[in-house]
């Protein structure tokens, strides 16, 4: 169920026409509460607005719906800039110039094996003195 307020908020925030609005909150409805997801950060804040309002906060797409008992949105607001959404997967990369990446992965390689063999070297100088 959505309230007025939150239909208003969400077209006004969104920039969605009103079926558009009234579809985004009830996907957001329909997840579970996800602050677990996120760093500390973000679930501090998710956590304060839970506190403010007396309800369950929901992050969906770049927003955060707050959700009252009985699966009501009472209203919706923006994510501050700082706040991070999941990551999604990495891609493969294409490799676009293939000299320059056999070159750094040599490269690195070659670093790899300095390192290592820096490590060595200190910890037989640790033994003898």
């Amino acid at each position: 169920m959505i309230t007025n307020h939150a239909l208003q908020r969400a077209k006004e925030r969104t920039g969605f026409n009103t079926e558009d609005s009234e579809r985004l909150i009830i996907s957001a409805i329909n997840r579970v509460g996800n602050a677990g997801v996120f760093d500390v950060k973000e679930r501090e804040y998710l956590k304060r607005r839970e506190d403010q309002e007396g309800c369950r906060t929901v992050v969906h797409k770049k927003y955060c719906f707050i959700i009252a008992d009985g699966d009501v949105c009472v209203t919706m607001y923006n994510l501050p800039s700082w706040f991070k959404l999941k990551k999604s997967k990495p891609r493969k990369q294409k490799i676009k110039n293939v000299r320059m990446y056999l070159q750094n992965i040599r490269q690195s390689e070659l670093e790899n094996d300095l390192l290592e063999y820096l490590k060595v070297d200190n910890y037989e100088r640790c033994l003898v003195s």
